[in-house]
């Protein structure tokens, strides 16, 4: 089998045990499937 040719890193900003907590928590009804937080561009004109 060969290796692949591209490898996704992702970086969690998060403790260990958060990440853990996260990870085996069930999910709340209340969830709207949205973990991203997003940030508006610092100008939107050049956005």
């Amino acid at each position: 089998m060969s290796k692949p040719t591209f490898v996704y890193v992702t970086y969690i900003a998060a403790s260990p045990q958060k990440v853990w907590q996260a990870l085996t928590k069930p999910i709340s009804p209340n969830n709207t499937g949205s973990a991203i937080a997003s940030r508006p561009p610092a100008n939107p004109e050049t956005a």
